[in-house]
């Protein structure tokens, strides 16, 4: 039996909040076990009722779907709520812009889940919603289509169901901190370089996490630690380094102060990020100060934290992982701006994109170089920046060398191991086998949306080929 849009969304939140609640907080409307069997019946009943009648106008709603599908943003004027209000939007700018790369058939569903009726009808979210934070998380979901409106089996491993959701709607900071993430996202697709309404909820997250810091029963709480990671979500992608690093510094040192990791071991779904974070040295996993061997090593090699093992380890990082390292691609583009002016660099980046398009994924090996060469270049441009003058070692030497390289992806990349100390080469290459361990889409998608913005060189979003952004990359991860 298929599931309907909003009983799809309905089923996220529940089990969202079910993951928060206690045992035995979960709603029931059962009142005796013996009933069970009659309220499937009844249910099934009045479910076919439906179909049949849906049959009769099924044409039209399908053309509707196509209609709504085109439109991303909630509209400026929603249908009334039961108050009697009505909606508007609160963020100026064009009355219609496309979020490319949302499937139009879960893009659809989300629309008009979220377009009628309450959307917190039992008041089981941190926070009174109000018509901005329909907006906000119209849009945050969006994001996330297709981890959020398609199902999966239960035994795949989602990261934003099954640990980002959970943490977002589990208290009040966190969930304004969120909507800051959200509210900027949805301004810089407007065109706007200020993020004020972000900026206000981010307001409001750090005054709750000050609350709670002079809490004694709350300043070493799960909700605190949950909070204060959303933080550095938020400072990673519209703040500042120095910011990260003070929420980064304060996390860690609540970890030690509670224990440390194993203080977590309780709640998994806590642990796995508080735990990635930690890996971190700068808010970016191409900057290679960053730790990642504990994730990129084979199972039976890795040296991940008995803890974290015990949570379900290994897999749930690295998908966990690959949603942030893909979100580090989006603030990557402004690191590439003057790369497409360098002839030699981006004649080097036309080899890896003729070695993909000839062999079209027959061979792993080279898959593999290809990756490395890519990210390799990242991690010399992330290391090169904020000056574009930084760019022309990396020119210099690749038109030096053009004999070497020219038409041979293996030759591209023994000279980029040349140009890399050689703790930045194991960083790359430990960078290279955690995606090589991800699903083939997932590394497709890395692949071509990383040689776009590279051979692009920082033109923008809109610039990039083949509609291959980071935000299309985002909304099309199943989270594997």
């Amino acid at each position: 039996m298929r599931t309907g849009p909003r009983q799809l969304l309905q089923q996220v939140i529940r089990h969202a909040m079910a993951s928060n609640s206690p045992p035995g907080s979960s709603f029931a409307f059962v009142g005796n076990p013996n009933d069970a069997g009659e309220a499937r019946s009844h249910a099934m009943r009045e479910h076919w009722k439906q179909r049949r009648q849906a049959k009769d106008d099924q044409k039209r709603r399908a053309e509707s779907a196509r209609q709504q599908a085109r439109q991303i943003l909630p509209k400026d004027a929603y249908p009334a709520r039961e108050d009697g209000t009505t909606s508007s939007s609160s963020t100026s700018g064009p009355p219609s812009i496309q979020l490319d790369g949302i499937p139009a058939q879960a893009l659809a569903g989300m629309n008009r889940a979220l377009a009628c009726g309450c959307l917190d009808p039992f008041d089981m979210f941190p926070v009174k919603l109000t018509v901005q934070h329909h907006k906000l998380l119209h849009h945050w979901l969006s994001t996330y289509a297709t981890m959020m409106f398609t199902q999966s089996t239960a035994s795949n491993f989602n990261p934003m169901r099954d640990v980002w959701l959970p943490l977002d709607m589990s208290n009040a900071a966190s969930f304004n901190a969120i909507m800051a993430h959200s509210a900027a996202h949805l301004a810089r697709m407007h065109g706007f370089s200020t993020y004020e309404e972000a900026f206000k909820f981010k307001a409001e997250a750090v005054h709750i996490v000050s609350q709670w810091m002079s809490d004694a029963a709350l300043s070493r709480s799960d909700d605190l630690i949950a909070a204060v990671l959303r933080l550095l979500t938020f400072e990673r992608y519209w703040g500042s380094e120095d910011e990260w690093q003070i929420h980064h510094d304060g996390l860690l040192r609540l970890i030690e102060a509670r224990g440390g990791m194993q203080s977590l071991k309780e709640n998994w779904r806590l642990g796995l990020p508080v735990y990635l974070v930690c890996l971190m040295a700068k808010p970016t996993w191409f900057d290679s100060s960053n730790q990642i061997w504990d994730i990129s090593a084979p199972p039976e090699a890795s040296a991940l934290n008995p803890g974290i093992a015990s949570m379900g380890g290994l897999h749930r990082l690295r998908s966990l992982w690959l949603l942030s390292f893909v979100q580090d691609i989006g603030t990557f583009v402004a690191n590439t701006r003057g790369l497409a002016s360098l002839a030699s660099t981006q004649e080097a980046l036309l080899v890896i994109k003729n070695s993909r398009e000839q062999l079209n994924g027959q061979s792993s090996e080279l898959e593999f170089t290809r990756l490395a060469c890519l990210v390799g270049v990242c991690v010399i441009l992330q290391g090169s920046m904020p000056h574009e003058q930084a760019l022309m070692p990396l020119e210099v030497f690749l038109g030096g060398r053009r004999e070497s390289w020219a038409g041979s992806v293996n030759g591209l990349y023994s000279n980029l191991c040349e140009i890399l100390e050689p703790e930045k080469t194991q960083y790359v290459l430990n960078v290279t086998y955690v995606l090589s361990a991800m699903s083939q889409e997932a590394k497709r998608g890395v692949e071509l949306c990383l040689l776009r913005i590279l051979r692009q060189g920082g033109m923008g979003y809109d610039s990039i080929a083949d509609n291959i952004t980071p935000d299309v990359l985002l909304s099309s991860l199943d989270g594997q």
